[in-house]
């Protein structure tokens, strides 16, 4: 809560009841979201000019407040707002590398948010009829019987054998990762082109012909790469607490927006005994102290715990 305050304060300058007031008279336009002092900061604000976005006047992660930035990040990089405190990009080949991870994280990331979205939509809302549209569940489906049907249809894809699609995915991502670290095909095709941003024959509509509108591009990319590499991990969460999609989640929130949240106990406890412990509600000790000291307590991961918690970790003391 006080790590909220602080950013609250930075952000909008006021204080958190103003900012609570102000979300419940009008919550679409304030919210953590919306316009006015958001855009002074990089990871918010609107794409602009080329030199909002690099070099050394570009925006920084701390927007109008002047925040220390390290000399090995010169603004070069899309998406480079000066912040590194554990100064993992100190070595200019270590900094090559994690941008180089972190870009393709972000483009299988905005896939992956995609792809686990869509079955859960259509299955709702358009009517289409799947086996199993939530995206943990989905490729359990497999092991059934009658295998997996892509997007509900047999003619489309069968699937019916793991080790087929394991040497499938072996065979098709290994060529393209060999011909993204090779930099080049038999017969030369795609030799000598950027292996992240390769342009020519894999920008067939020219968005990246003009070289302004590239670099603005790759800030956009990088920028909603990250905020789809959050969602992934909230999917995750969703996943764990709630055992349902994020549709589904996402629908029973609107519903009622009050008991249906991250921190209803309705929603987090309902793997009881073994609710997530950092959620679950407590009670008299008589009854429950059981539940918050000793090997049976709640644990961090809920049903999930097990294998995760130190042997040093006996329950001993309180939380």
């Amino acid at each position: 809560s006080m790590f909220g305050y602080y950013v609250q304060a930075i952000v909008t300058g006021q204080g958190p009841v103003e900012n609570w007031a102000s979300h419940i008279a009008d919550p679409a336009a304030n919210n953590i979201f919306g316009q006015g002092n958001l855009s002074n900061f990089a990871m918010f604000a609107a794409t602009g000019a080329k030199s909002s976005w690099y070099g050394e006047d570009r925006k920084t992660w701390l927007g109008p407040f002047k925040a220390p930035v390290p000399a090995y990040l010169k603004g070069e990089l899309p998406g480079d707002y000066g912040f590194d405190p554990q100064g993992l990009g100190s070595n200019p080949a270590d900094l090559q590398k994690y941008a180089e991870a972190e870009l393709l994280h972000a483009r299988w990331a905005m896939l992956g948010t995609v792809g686990c979205l869509t079955p859960e939509l259509l299955a709702k809302f358009g009517g289409v009829q799947f086996g199993e549209p939530v995206w943990f569940k989905a490729g359990a489906q497999i092991f059934s019987e009658d295998g997996l049907n892509y997007l509900g249809q047999s003619g489309l894809i069968h699937a019916k054998s793991i080790l087929a699609i394991l040497a499938c995915q072996v065979v098709l991502m290994g060529a393209v990762e060999a011909y993204r670290a090779g930099n080049g095909a038999p017969g030369g095709f795609g030799e000598g082109l950027d292996s992240l941003h390769p342009g020519e024959a894999f920008d067939p509509l020219g968005l990246a012909d003009d070289p302004e509108t590239f670099a603005e591009l790759k800030v956009k990319e990088i920028k909603n790469g990250r905020l789809a590499m959050f969602s992934m991990l909230g999917y995750y969460v969703q996943a764990i607490v709630t055992g349902e999609g994020p549709v589904e989640n996402w629908t029973s929130h609107l519903a009622d927006p009050f008991a249906n949240n991250g921190l209803t106990a309705i929603i987090t406890t309902q793997f009881a005994p073994s609710p997530v412990a950092m959620f679950a509600a407590s009670g008299r000790v008589s009854d429950n102290l059981a539940a918050w000291y000793g090997p049976e307590r709640n644990k961090w991961l809920g049903p999930f715990s097990d294998a995760s918690t130190p042997a040093y970790l006996t329950g001993e003391y309180p939380g």
